[in-house]
């Protein structure tokens, strides 16, 4: 003869908690991120996939770059990450980067 198990509001809602906890840290885990104007799903290799498929001036988009001036540059310090990239405004502008 089979017994019926019931489950207390406590622990119905604790089973409920660690299955949506489960479920978001499964979501989490997805590496990259896609930024376009189509739904396109972002390219396997790449952390971030950016694209504007252009239809018109409204859709007409691309990536804007942090825009510094050569004194705001040089406040940044020392100890920059490899691969951090700036617009310089004034005094030769144009793009930096560090390299390490």
């Amino acid at each position: 003869m089979m017994e019926r198990i019931t489950l207390s509001f406590a622990n119905r809602s604790a089973a409920l908690l660690i299955g949506l906890g489960c479920i978001t840290a499964t979501l989490a885990q997805t590496n990259n991120i896609a930024i376009n104007n189509d739904g396109a799903a972002p390219a396997a290799q790449a952390a971030l996939d950016i694209s504007s498929n252009y239809v018109g001036p409204a859709t007409q988009k691309g990536l804007l770059i942090p825009r510094l001036t050569l004194a705001q540059r040089n406040a940044l310090g020392v100890g920059l990450p490899q691969g951090l990239t700036i617009y310089q405004t004034n005094a030769t502008p144009g793009f930096y980067y560090w390299e390490g």
